[in-house]
C-alpha cells in the first residue's frame, strides 16, 4: 500500500488505516453539506485515513483518493481503467459507489471471491450472460418494486402529518404509484419469459433489515428513501447504456431510470442534511450485506 499511504482511503476498512472522524471527530456531527465544504477545505489533513462517509470525498481531488479492497491492496482511483471517461460525469463519491472495488488487483496470497464487492459493470455482464441468473435478477426487481409501493404507503399512513408541506405528501404518493407502475413493467418481462410474478413473502431482506430501523420520522423516512433510490440508480445506468441489454429489459429500465432519479431527487429535497448524515451508516451496511460497494 506504500503508493498510496499520502492518500485519502475509501472502500475496505483497514484498522492500520485511522479513520478520518477518530482524527477530526467534529465530522461526526456535521451535516452533509458541510462534510462537503470541509473535504475540499482540509485534503492534506485527510491524507493517510479512511472516510467513511462518501459525501467527504465529493469535492476532494481526484488525485488524493485510494481505493481499498477487502484484501487491503490499494490503488490511486484515477487508474481505473474507464477513469478518463468518466471523470468528467462524476464526482468522486458517485465514481465509487459505481465501480466499487473488484478493479483492482487481488493480493496473490489472498482470493476470496465471496467476500469482494462487484462492480455494476461486472455484475451486469455475469447476470445478462446467464438465463438463470437473469430470472433471478427480474424476480428480485419484481418483489422490490412491488414490495416498495407497499412500504411507501404504510410510510405515509405514519407520518405524513409530519411533512412541512402537503405537495410532499402528493409527491410520495405518486412516488408509490410510479413504484407499483414499475412492478407491472417487470411484472411483463417475466411473463415474456414464461413466468408468473410474484412476491416472495420469504425473501430475506438484508437491506431493509439494516435501514428501517432507523426511520423514527418523516425526515429519517425520506433519507432513508433518499440513499436506497441512489443506490439502485447506479445498475438502472449501467443497463440502460448497455448496448447489449435485451431491448425489452432495456425498455422497460429506460422508462424506470428517469422516474427513480425523480424519487432520489425528491426524497432527498424533502429531509435535511443532518437525517441523510444519521441514515448514512445503516444504508452502508446494508450496502455491505447486498455484496455492493456503496
Amino acid at each position: 500500500m506504500s503508493e498510496t499511504t499520502n492518500m485519502v482511503h475509501t472502500g475496505r476498512y483497514d484498522s492500520s488505516i485511522p479513520l478520518a472522524t477518530a482524527k477530526f471527530p467534529e465530522l461526526l456531527t456535521m451535516c452533509e453539506r458541510d462534510m462537503m465544504a470541509w473535504g475540499r477545505n482540509n485534503v492534506d489533513g485527510l491524507r493517510g485515513t479512511w472516510v467513511n462517509n462518501l459525501y467527504i470525498l465529493v469535492h476532494v481531488p481526484w488525485d488524493a483518493i485510494a481505493v481499498v479492497t477487502n484484501d487491503g491492496v490499494a490503488r490511486p482511483i484515477t487508474t481505473h481503467p474507464n477513469f478518463k471517461a468518466w471523470e468528467n460525469e462524476m464526482n468522486p463519491d458517485e465514481f465509487y459507489s459505481t465501480f466499487g472495488t473488484d478493479w483492482v488487483p487481488q493480493d496473490e496470497e489472498k482470493d476470496d471471491d465471496e467476500t469482494r464487492k462487484r462492480t455494476s459493470l461486472q455484475w451486469w455482464q455475469e447476470v445478462k450472460a446467464d438465463q438463470t441468473k437473469l430470472m433471478a435478477w427480474l424476480r428480485k426487481q419484481y418483489h422490490g418494486e412491488a414490495t416498495a409501493a407497499v412500504r411507501i404507503r404504510s410510510f405515509l399512513d405514519k407520518y405524513e402529518k409530519q411533512a412541512r408541506d402537503p405537495k410532499w405528501v402528493m409527491t410520495v404518493e405518486e412516488i408509490a404509484g410510479q413504484e407499483q407502475m414499475h412492478a407491472e413493467w417487470v411484472g411483463e418481462l417475466l411473463r415474456t419469459r414464461g413466468e408468473e410474478p410474484k412476491v416472495n413473502i420469504s425473501k430475506d431482506e438484508p437491506y431493509w433489515e439494516a435501514t428501517l430501523s432507523g426511520i423514527d420520522s418523516w425526515e429519517s423516512g425520506c433519507a432513508v428513501a433518499a440513499h436506497a433510490e441512489k443506490m439502485r440508480l447506479a445498475r438502472i445506468r449501467v443497463i440502460v447504456a448497455d448496448p447489449d441489454t435485451p431491448e425489452d429489459i432495456k425498455d422497460v429500465f429506460s422508462r424506470i431510470l428517469p422516474q427513480e432519479e425523480f424519487h432520489e431527487r425528491a426524497f432527498r429535497s424533502f429531509t435535511t442534511d443532518s437525517a441523510l448524515t444519521a441514515a448514512l451508516e445503516n444504508h452502508t451496511i446494508g450496502a455491505a450485506a447486498l455484496g455492493l460497494a456503496e
